[in-house]
């Protein structure tokens, strides 16, 4: 994905912080939620144009 938006290193490094962290903090019995939970993030966050705003993924609207 790089190769294509280059110019999103930063958010993308981001994001695997971010879904590192929820991976170290969860049972690996858990760590399902944690994929699902990324693929509806990233679901989400294909129709806006920044990807640092993590607060918006925190809870269902």
């Amino acid at each position: 994905m790089l190769e294509v938006l280059p110019q999103r290193y930063t958010e993308y490094l981001a994001w695997q912080i971010y879904i590192s962290g929820l991976f170290a903090s969860v049972q690996p019995t858990h760590h399902s939620r944690v994929i699902d939970f990324d693929r509806a993030a990233r679901l989400r966050a294909a129709h806006q144009k920044y990807l640092l705003r993590f607060s918006l993924f925190d809870r269902p609207k």
